[in-house]
């Protein structure tokens, strides 16, 4: 959904296994506003996913006999993809550029802020988002919602991330519409009494994020959020004592980009 022009130990996303999904979302890196492509190189799985999203019919317009939607984009859409298809190549090595810039500046910070490592075998990166890792312990006791808040005061946009997927309140996996109970009745895992430390310590402790549309700006931009982030940097107790005495209690208020699982 988030990876078009990523590639994988130099193989593009999208050909990694027997079929590969994009979403055109309005906010992905390559958008027709909405809609999506799934690309295979199996003839079996093109004929059923034609027949899927093209109310049951199949390429050569025969019936496949199985059930369709209607998930046809229109001519429309197909003109801006083109469009941005002439420029995600020089977007997706501007947001390279970009991540690597900020990455070295927060280096040399050596705050509580830092880019989070990407891994060797990812050739080349979309970058939907950069994820930024935050460690509380290098602060006098500033959590990641307070620090957030004062880069976001800062007009620095960083956000923080979705809710996990088993405690989202968009999400109810076992209402009937979910394919959850539809699929299997009895599932092994009750996912309302799931538990994941290490998702809920990066949605409520350690990861921020940077949206791509910030990652195209010009290096006068990035600097001007680097010195934001530097400025929230050099004024943590002030930071803490600020959020303790004013905004601790109404974090959702305080924090607009804040997304926190309900207790």
């Amino acid at each position: 959904a988030h990876q078009h022009g990523s590639r994988w130990k130099n193989r593009g996303a999208g050909a990694l296994g027997d079929a590969g999904s994009f979403s055109f979302q309005q906010s992905k890196v390559l958008t027709s506003g909405e809609g999506g492509a799934v690309t295979t190189d199996d003839e079996d799985v093109f004929r059923r996913v034609f027949a899927l999203k093209h109310v049951g019919w199949t390429p050569d317009f025969q019936p496949a006999n199985m059930y369709g939607h209607n998930y046809r984009m229109t001519e429309m859409q197909a003109v801006l993809l083109r469009g941005g298809i002439r420029r995600i190549e020089e977007q997706t090595r501007r947001r390279e550029q970009t991540a690597a810039m900020i990455a070295a500046s927060l280096r040399q910070m050596g705050g509580p802020l830092q880019a989070a490592a990407r891994d060797a075998r990812v050739t080349r990166q979309a970058y939907y988002a950069m994820t930024l890792s935050y460690d509380m312990a290098k602060t006098p006791g500033v959590c990641k919602h307070a620090y957030l808040h004062a880069l976001n005061a800062e007009k620095c946009p960083l956000m923080s991330t979705y809710w996990p997927v088993y405690r989202a309140p968009i999400l109810n996996l076992y209402d009937k519409t979910s394919p959850v109970p539809y699929r299997k009745p009895h599932p092994r895992q009750n996912y309302r009494s799931l538990k994941l430390p290490n998702t809920e310590k990066a949605v409520n402790d350690t990861a921020l994020l940077l949206p791509q549309t910030h990652m195209l700006g010009s290096d006068e931009y990035i600097e001007q959020l680097l010195a934001a982030i530097d400025k929230v940097n050099q004024q943590l107790d002030l930071v803490k004592f600020v959020w303790e005495k004013h905004l601790a209690k109404h974090p959702e208020a305080a924090c607009h980009h804040v997304a926190r699982p309900k207790p």
